[in-house]
Order: C-alpha cells, then structure tokens, then sequence
C-alpha cells in the first residue's frame, strides 16, 4: 500500500509539472499571437515604414523573412521597389 502511494505521489507531481509547463506555454503562445495582431492592424504605410529600417540592418536574408509571414506582408515586401535597392 505504501508504494502504491509513492507511485501515485510521484504521477501526480509529474502531472503537476506538466501542468504548469504547458500552462506557462500556452501563455507565451498567447503573448506572441498578440504581439503578432498588433501588427497586423499597422497601415500599409507604418509597415513599409519598418520594412524600410529592417532592409538597413544589412540582414540579406531579412527581406524573404518578412515576405513570409502573411500574404499582406509579402505583398507589401513584393510591390515596394524602394525595400530591394538598398
């Protein structure tokens, strides 16, 4: 019976742990979806904007990123002449 116990205390501790860890994730998923939306409001202008400060970083590969995220951005990366000269 005592080991009954102690097996049972331990699942329960492993079920406690993985309780709070997919809770901690699914508030940092959360917090990224959020982070996320707030972007996608931002007019096609504030957005080309950021684009625009991006391509300065000297990141060759930032351009195919934020053509990546969503149809909206790739279309604003796509369509802006100014983004691929620099």
């Amino acid at each position: 019976d005592s080991l009954l116990q102690t097996i049972l205390s331990a699942n329960v501790a492993q079920l406690d742990y993985i309780h709070t860890f997919l809770r901690l994730a699914m508030l940092q998923v959360s917090r990224q979806r959020n982070t996320f939306a707030i972007a996608t409001c931002l007019p096609h202008e504030v957005l080309l904007l950021i684009f625009e400060h991006a391509v300065g970083v000297k990141d060759s590969t930032i351009l195919r990123v934020l053509s990546q995220v969503c149809g909206r951005w790739r279309a604003i990366v796509l369509q802006d002449p100014l983004l691929w000269r620099k």
